[in-house]
């Protein structure tokens, strides 16, 4: 996906969390990992994730990031950031983004599992926005799902994920889609958005146990 993004002439990739899967976010969750401390996950990402000449990332920490916080107060998001000057932290679980003047990207990690329609929890951020404190973008990870809708005159996006299914995911039903998004934004000259299409970059077929 990162080597599509630079053949795009892309220059900025927003990640809406879980660059880890952290450690007993659930029963069972220790037999599906291949590192089983903080240090060890931390310096995996430092390693592995994707580094493109012209590339920066930016991202938030997410539930299984974050789960180190809970217990001992540690935030790899920093540890992150110091590591690799290609990745910037943006905070936990969710971050306003300046694109131009006239636009505003939210990202958002959210609490609790999906509902029974995709649209039903992008709508319900939608709704949750007071008047004259909306984003014009809203991005929406944890859910593992891809979408895009507009509600409130706010595009919302579910990007997918980079995780195949797990043996959780599996026992909760829950089929990740393996995707990543481009959006293509057109601006007015006041720097307001006109129009955003998005482009979804699907792998159909995901590696087996890639988790």
């Amino acid at each position: 996906f990162y080597d599509i993004c630079v053949e795009k002439g892309i220059s900025s990739v927003y990640h809406a969390g879980d660059l880890m899967a952290g450690v007993g976010v659930y029963a069972g969750q220790d037999s599906e990992i291949f590192r089983h401390t903080e240090d060890d996950q931390i310096q995996y990402v430092i390693d592995n994730y994707p580094r493109r000449s012209g590339l920066q990332t930016y991202f938030i920490g997410g539930n299984h990031d974050l789960v180190f916080v809970k217990r001992n107060g540690s935030d790899p998001g920093y540890r992150i950031s110091l590591e690799r000057d290609d990745m910037h932290y943006l905070g936990p679980f969710s971050a306003w983004v300046k694109l131009t003047e006239g636009c505003q990207l939210y990202l958002l990690h959210p609490d609790g599992g999906g509902a029974y329609a995709r649209s039903y929890k992008p709508q319900k951020l939608a709704e949750s926005f007071m008047g004259g404190k909306k984003p014009n973008i809203a991005v929406i990870g944890h859910y593992h799902s891809q979408l895009y809708m507009k509600e409130r005159n706010i595009h919302l996006i579910l990007p997918g994920s980079f995780e195949s299914q797990t043996p959780y995911l599996r026992r909760k039903m829950v089929q990740p889609q393996v995707c990543g998004v481009i959006l293509h934004i057109d601006f007015y000259r006041d720097g307001s958005v006109q129009a955003v299409t998005p482009t979804f970059v699907s792998y159909l077929i995901p590696k087996e146990c890639d988790y």
